[in-house]
């Protein structure tokens, strides 16, 4: 397939096992979708007075995979919103601008989505559907000079290759199309601020300068080879086995001292002491309002830096990182 020629589109479902078709605003412009379908070999390892085993039979299907995109404006928060959970109404600010809040549900179950990609080989097209796809990972980078991106892992039920049947196949397909506001988080409008949990609101001055790179990971710990007699060879909706892990690493391009300075997080980290955090993600353009620019903003409450690297091998400024996990 050409991947150039390619389209991703998700759409939240009802029922796990069964598909719903994509339409208009629910594609997804992507980096890539990294798949790993697979069929699990049951081995015929018995003796028969031969040297080699006998054939085996088809066993279990596993279907994960990974959504690689920019981090744009809209769609993605739809990414979001399948991993953390409660996504709520978005609420009108300043003139039209949207605010949508999204919180950490305590349990994924009910909530997962169709996952589908329209491929295109020669004279053949072709639409790879996962009729239901549990989200249960997210991760979002900037890094200095880029664009923002994010990454979403998923677990999914069955996949499908539909041309012209199915519930998405190449006649539903053309009805999917990309959502108008596709506005994307740029590096030089990145801000991280960071200040004692005990201190007050946050504040400009708490600004840490020098940053050059900053990720944050969000991990739901599921079941994902959930397999029953429910669908037999297939998975069951994955349920949760664990906590939520929240995480993260900051990179400075040196190591100063001072205000906004990165020393600071390096004392934090042998202490321990807890911190509260907000990483502002900003595009260039307005959301249809007199001051809101599309946005989006990690609001961390308590957080603690957890490690620290400082490597120094060559001549000049040694860059700095830290680790940190957010309660």
């Amino acid at each position: 397939p050409k991947g150039h020629l390619s389209l991703a589109a998700v759409k939240k479902a009802a029922t796990w096992g069964t598909a719903v078709a994509a339409g208009a605003g629910d594609g997804l412009e992507v980096l890539s979708v990294d798949d790993s379908p697979s069929v699990e070999l049951i081995k015929r390892d018995t003796i028969a007075g031969q040297p080699l085993d006998y054939q085996g039979y088809a066993g279990n299907q596993v279907f994960s995979g990974m959504i690689k995109a920019p981090l744009r404006y809209e769609v993605c928060e739809r990414l979001d919103a399948l991993v953390l959970g409660t996504a709520g109404v978005p609420a009108t600010v300043d003139i039209s601008a949207k605010q949508h809040s999204l919180r950490i549900k305590p349990d994924l179950a009910g909530i997962f989505a169709t996952v589908a990609l329209w491929e295109k080989s020669g004279s053949a097209e072709r639409v790879r559907e996962y009729s239901t796809a549990k989200l249960h990972s997210l991760t979002h980078t900037l890094k200095v000079g880029g664009l923002a991106e994010g990454e979403w892992a998923f677990a999914a039920h069955v996949m499908a290759q539909n041309t012209a049947a199915g519930t998405n196949n190449n006649t539903t397909f053309a009805s999917v199309t990309l959502p108008g506001n596709r506005d994307i988080a740029i590096f030089r409008h990145l801000k991280v601020r960071v200040n004692a949990t005990s201190a007050a609101a946050l504040a400009d001055s708490d600004k840490l300068l020098y940053v050059d790179e900053v990720m944050i990971k969000l991990e739901r710990q599921i079941k994902a080879d959930h397999f029953t007699t429910q669908f037999g060879d297939k998975i069951s909706e994955p349920q949760e086995t664990g906590k939520v892990k929240v995480s993260g690493r900051i990179s400075f391009s040196q190591l100063i001292d001072g205000t906004g300075g990165s020393y600071q997080s390096f004392l934090d980290t042998l202490s321990k002491i807890s911190n509260k955090m907000d990483i502002t993600m900003t595009g260039d353009t307005l959301a249809g309002s007199a001051t809101q620019y599309f946005q989006r903003l990690w609001q961390l409450p308590s957080v603690q830096f957890s490690g620290a690297y400082k490597p120094i091998g060559q001549a000049g400024i040694a860059p700095w990182a830290v680790d940190f996990e957010a309660w």
